[in-house]
């Protein structure tokens, strides 16, 4: 069982890895679903600094996300075995 959680927690580290590799260096794709977003809604899309500073904030939440699932996913390994 604690394999099992291991390997749930690692694989939940490295998504979350990805997800603020996507945050940090794909900001463009992410505007242009934003913009589309607004758009639909009726608003004029405006891309910021401030937005942009959001997005990097939120990737060290990614980044801090997965390093503590990947720690507790390595500890269930090695610790829980």
């Amino acid at each position: 069982m604690n394999i099992v959680l291991g390997i749930a927690f690692v694989a939940a580290g490295l998504a979350a890895f990805w997800q603020a590799y996507e945050v940090l260096f794909d900001r463009d794709y992410l505007w242009s679903e934003e913009a589309d977003r607004l758009q639909t809604q009726g608003e004029q899309p405006r891309r910021t600094p401030a937005w942009d500073r959001e997005q990097k904030y939120q990737s060290l939440w990614w980044i801090t996300g997965g390093a503590s699932s990947l720690v507790f996913g390595v500890l269930c390994f090695v610790i829980l075995r």
